[in-house]
């Protein structure tokens, strides 16, 4: 790794080290709030061997798997316990491989696959038994190419993506036969190094780093897509990158800037770079290298290989909130180079590859049970939006406090924008209401709804704060396709498809909808409107969700549904005993893996959840109803199983009662 390392370091350029020495100092950093829980020591035998690089980590089992590049093997760490459990030793025929760079855990399978850079070779292995069980062989042909590097997986898809440094490919593994199925080149240049894989909308990220860019892989498919570059924001030498949990956003370690960049993965392009602080300042550091998340106190964490420290980024705002700084005792050591996190135990394990050690740092939780409230859903509207959004969000869009069908389409489109739903009646915009969109300074208002439901005055009087249109139709159905054709290119992974004619299914169904990047549209029970079947047809959604049992979308109106769709979709019907069992559907169906913040409103009024979704979008957190004053089963079970971090409550007391957020307490994460 060292001689690697070296390499890419000395491609800094004086120009970009004296832009460092010249940038603005940061205010300095107080002590850490994320404290070193302890420093694992080097023992080639019984602890850390020789040069540790990357950490992989099985989620399930709470261990962690460190490859140590100079002895050639892999310690494996109790995440509990912080203690070694042993050492997978070195053998290139039968364990693990010259110089083991990177790794990936299958922790569904219970498989860590170990890229060995010197013998050109993929070791995996079994991490109920911690032996090594195959090694893939160096073939360059259809195996393994010279200088495997990076490494990332799909488990939904069974493959595994390897890296080949020395000539510009990746090698596809099927992790059922352990082969190599296929070599893929994404790049006419020798240089892909890391790989992190969205398991959400199957696509494999890839930094190319002597050419500024970002590879991409269908890993449905295992084809390769347009790279994502210089002209779409991406900066000097991204080397680590990773996907944010819930998809839809990469964040990408720029090794010579010493930034990094959030790259909008729906949009191809950077929204935002997180900028350098020079040492003592809060920023990120020189050379960041390797990057993680931990979903549950939504936090990433950044390892700056020459300075020694750890930057910690909120990812709800991408501002850097502290620098975990160096001290090779109690600290971070020498010429960090590897991290991985447990979110069971709230640990992340960074790999000193200058002290050969690995420190383990506390994650600290954000636990709460909170709740938004407000004088009436107006104010509980602007409330969600001051929560959630800064100054000069792109839209907003406005629905109506009064009626919900209008709103129930806003919602996803708002959330996929990320923009705020604010709720308004049909003559006047409620003070809280006007005072929140001056506060937001919006590009643009977006106006759900006809005249009946939204006055021209209103439209008008709304114009003050900014460019305002109107999404109307004949009816409510019109609307939801009138949005959907605004708001949604055709070809999108998902559109769900709810009643017109009442609320509650659809109330959980927005914030899924949004999450998946996916269009609400309206049904009667027993048909499909023109506007909604041509919009359909549009459309041509690669699945279709019918939110509600037959009660609320009849069986006759999902086949109709489904001639509307393309041939090949799916169509999917999420239902339940009554509208808090679908709340609990939908979320079980939308966050298979859990889910760190969920919000929770009332099954029994509409204006709350919608206006919410939007905020619980940008969140990654499913929508679970409850009554006022009791949780019901379903959802009881549903919020056990998701295991949150943080939970918050839509609406005020005569909403949902106090008493429901004491029941709600005991739901918050536990090991």
């Amino acid at each position: 790794m060292k001689q690697l390392r070296h390499v890419l370091i000395s491609g800094v350029t004086a120009t970009v080290a004296a832009a460092m020495l010249c940038a603005t100092m940061a205010p300095a950093t107080a002590e850490a709030a994320t404290p070193v829980r302890s420093v694992i020591q080097h023992d080639d035998s019984t602890g850390i061997g020789e040069s540790p690089t990357a950490v992989g980590v099985d989620t399930g089992l709470h261990r962690a798997y460190v490859t140590n590049w100079k002895s050639g093997s892999v310690s494996v760490v109790d995440t509990q316990t912080d203690t070694v459990l042993t050492v997978i030793p070195h053998d290139s025929a039968n364990g693990i491989g010259g110089e083991p760079s990177y790794i990936a855990v299958d922790a569904a399978a219970h498989e860590a696959y170990v890229v060995n850079h010197q013998d050109s070779t993929v070791s995996v292995i079994d991490t109920r038994t911690n032996r090594v069980t195959h090694v893939i062989p160096h073939d360059e042909g259809n195996g393994i190419h010279k200088q495997p590097f990076g490494i990332g997986i799909d488990s939904t898809t069974h493959r595994a993506y390897v890296n080949n440094y020395w000539d510009g490919t990746v090698s596809v593994i099927d992790t059922i036969s352990h082969a190599v199925i296929k070599v893929l080149r994404v790049t006419p240049d020798n240089n892909p190094l890391q790989i992190a894989v969205d398991e959400i909308d199957h696509r494999a990220y890839i930094t190319n780093h002597w050419n500024d860019s970002i590879a991409v892989i269908d890993t449905s498919s295992d084809t390769v897509l347009p790279s994502i570059g210089r002209a779409d924001g991406i900066g000097d030498h991204p080397e680590g990158i990773a996907v944010a949990p819930g998809g839809h956003k990469v964040y990408v370690t720029q090794h010579n800037s010493a930034t990094v960049s959030v790259v909008d993965t729906v949009a191809r392009k950077v929204t935002k770079v997180i900028p350098y602080a020079p040492a003592g300042g809060v920023g990120i550091g020189m050379y960041p290298v390797r990057i993680a998340f931990d979903p549950a106190s939504l936090t990433a964490f950044v390892v700056n290989n020459n300075d020694g420290t750890v930057s910690v980024i909120d990812t709800v705002s991408d501002v850097v909130t502290e620098v975990i700084p160096h001290d090779d005792s109690t600290g971070i050591g020498r010429q960090p180079d590897g991290i991985g996190i447990d979110p069971g135990t709230q640990r992340a394990y960074v790999t000193n590859s200058g002290s050969d050690t690995v420190s383990v740092i506390g994650i600290q939780s954000n636990s709460a049970v909170s709740r938004i409230g407000g004088a009436d859903r107006y104010a509980v509207s602007a409330a969600v939006s001051a929560g959630s959004f800064a100054p000069g969000v792109p839209s907003v869009y406005i629905a109506s406090g009064e009626n919900f069908p209008d709103a129930l389409s806003a919602s996803a489109a708002a959330g996929v924008k990320k923009a705020p739903v604010l709720l308004v009646t049909r003559d006047s915009v409620p003070g809280v209401v006007a005072a929140e969109l001056k506060r937001l300074k919006p590009g643009s208002i977006v106006v759900m709804g006809g005249t009946t439901t939204i006055s021209d005055g209103v439209a008008t009087a709304l114009a003050v704060y900014g460019p305002t249109t109107r999404v109307g139709g004949a009816d409510r159905y019109a609307v939801s396709a009138a949005l959907s054709a605004r708001d949604f290119s055709a070809g999108v992974a998902v559109a769900y498809v709810a009643s017109g004619q009442n609320f509650p299914d659809a109330l959980s169904g927005s914030a899924a909808a949004g999450h998946l990047n996916g269009p609400v549209l309206l049904v009667t029970k027993d048909s499909v409107p023109a506007t909604v079947a041509s919009e359909l047809e549009r459309l041509q959604p690669k699945k279709v969700v019918i939110l509600g049992g037959p009660n609320s979308v009849s069986e006759a109106t999902l086949s109709e549904v489904a001639t509307h769709a393309p041939a090949a979709s799916p169509i999917a019907r999420l239902a339940g005993a009554d509208r808090y069992a679908v709340s609990a559907a939908v979320s079980a169906d939308t966050y298979p893996t859990g889910a760190s913040t969920v919000y929770v409103a009332s099954g029994a009024v509409f204006p709350d959840a919608l206006s919410g979704s939007a905020a619980a979008i940008v969140a990654n957190a499913p929508v679970l109803l409850v009554t006022k004053d009791g949780i019901p089963d379903g959802v009881a079970a549903e919020l056990d199983r998701l295991n949150p971090r943080k939970i918050v409550v839509l609406g005020g007391p005569n909403t949902i009662s106090d008493a429901v957020l004491t029941q709600l307490v005991p739901y918050i994460f536990r090991l």
